[in-house]
């Protein structure tokens, strides 16, 4: 039976082994697994608990989203709600926006432009 992952903390996976200078962080750690667990699709979110500033938000997101543009034949960024049946269907999220302290909506048009598709307080 094919599932949806409705929440993944893959975005903070990201950042920490990309600060360990890892390279293919979704192919090496969750491709495998996702693909075992029968996962059709994933909510890919980026974390954050609250202290982290704009600079580090911006970082997990433009990583995140490097990463699932280097596997584009495995997997469907989904920018519209479309499913690729061929491939992982992936959206990326923000849970917890503490990093926007100023200029709101330029930040979240950033996102926007980065693929964010959800995101919550």
């Amino acid at each position: 039976m094919k599932v949806f992952d409705t929440h993944a903390d893959i975005g903070m996976d990201v950042l920490i082994k990309v600060d360990l200078n890892e390279k293919n962080i979704l192919k090496t750690h969750h491709l495998n697994k996702l693909h075992q667990g029968d996962v059709q699709g994933v909510n890919m979110a980026c974390f954050f608990e609250g202290h982290e500033t704009l600079k580090t938000a911006k970082k997990m997101i433009s990583e995140l989203k490097k990463e699932i543009t280097q596997n584009e034949k495995s997997i469907h960024l989904s920018l519209d709600g479309s499913i690729d049946s061929s491939k992982l269907t992936a959206i990326m999220s923000i849970e917890g926006m503490c990093f926007i302290k100023s200029k709101p909506e330029e930040i979240l048009d950033w996102a926007y432009l980065q693929g964010v598709r959800i995101g919550s307080l």
